[in-house]
């Protein structure tokens, strides 16, 4: 089944699952946006401290960005967060609109690190500006790396 949303846009339904695909021109409603950081290029952590995993660039309008993050490497962890932020190397001030996540939780060295959601949030942009996806990991005895995807959709 296929849902035409006009300007481009359609959604698609497969097995119970929705795609979006978008050819839209630039500024119009309904044009997505999307970028990502592989495995392959994931950025180093320090430990405590908070760092752009990858960001999106928006013009000017409302749009709903999410994302999730990704750990991997060999330390022994107390914590990860991520988050969407609007300033670079900055997670936003808890609850943060719903684009926070923290999870407080022990990983030795060798065990599995978290895949997280940030949450997903309303963002109106006045003018063009860069969305961020942030990154921290409190950690000792190894090195931490972490990578992920951000992505929004254009509402006006």
């Amino acid at each position: 089944m296929v849902l035409n949303a006009g300007n481009g846009v359609s959604l698609r339904q497969q097995a119970g699952l929705i795609t979006l695909s978008s050819n839209s021109p630039a500024s119009v409603v309904g044009q997505y946006f999307s970028n990502s950081n592989a495995a392959s290029t994931a950025v180093s952590l320090a430990n405590a401290t908070v760092t752009n995993i990858t960001s999106l660039f928006l013009g000017r309008g409302v749009y709903n960005v999410w994302a999730t993050a990704a750990f991997s490497g060999s330390a022994t962890a107390s914590s990860f967060a991520c988050a969407i932020s609007s300033v670079g190397n900055s997670l936003p001030v808890a609850p943060g609109y719903g684009a926070l996540s923290i999870l407080p939780i022990s990983v030795a060295s060798g065990g599995q690190l978290p895949c997280m959601p940030a949450g997903a949030i309303e963002i109106k942009v006045a003018a063009s500006t860069t969305i961020y996806l942030v990154g921290k990991s409190s950690f000792i005895n190894g090195n931490i790396t972490a990578y992920g995807y951000i992505a929004a959709l254009r509402f006006s």
